[in-house]
């Protein structure tokens, strides 16, 4: 009599097994990573741009500069928060995929390093910049509109502003760098 145990063939299996389960959580962890990046990064650009596209109908539709300049300061007033969660984002996503993937890299490198000019941007215009334009304000004794154009505390606002506009400029152009970042990834990961 013949043993069961030598004449079955072992089973097959027609499809590959699937990836294990630590795998198949990492892959997740992952994708969630990336889409958590794209929409920081869809915030962070679509955020300046938004501002940068209303800026120029405020002041033409508002009657004064000076209204005009506070109803666009309060606008940007929400938008800074909105730039924080997007850098604390973009932070967070890259520190998972390095914590799960331990890569690296002169692309990460560079990622990085993008991050950190953006953050910087953000925290240069909407903290120091806007802070000191918004107590300048204040302190006018009229609307700007009413104050000499050779008055100190205005050649100093107008200077802060075309600073903070071009710096803003700058932040806006280093998100766009950003995006062949995320666009790599996003490749690598469906």
């Amino acid at each position: 009599m013949r043993s069961a145990r030598s004449t079955q063939p072992p089973p097959v299996i027609p499809f590959p097994r699937p990836a294990s389960a630590p795998g198949r959580s990492r892959l997740r962890l992952l994708r969630v990573a990336d889409y958590v990046e794209i929409g920081a990064l869809a915030l962070w650009i679509g955020g300046i741009a938004t501002i940068a596209a209303v800026a120029p109908v405020v002041f033409q539709i508002v009657p004064s500069r000076d209204l005009a300049g506070r109803v666009f300061g309060a606008m940007l007033e929400r938008l800074f928060p909105i730039l924080y969660v997007a850098v604390a984002l973009l932070t967070a996503s890259g520190g998972v995929r390095f914590a799960v993937t331990r890569s690296g890299g002169p692309a990460e490198i560079a990622r990085w390093t993008l991050l950190g000019g953006m953050a910087a941007l953000a925290v240069v215009v909407g903290v120091v910049i806007s802070g000191e334009m918004r107590a300048i304000q204040t302190a006018f004794p009229a609307p700007i509109e009413q104050i000499a154009l050779d008055d100190r505390a205005r050649v100093r606002f107008n200077d802060l502003h075309k600073l903070s506009e071009r710096l803003m400029g700058v932040a806006a152009l280093l998100g766009l760098v950003f995006l062949p970042f995320a666009k790599r990834r996003w490749q690598g990961v469906r």
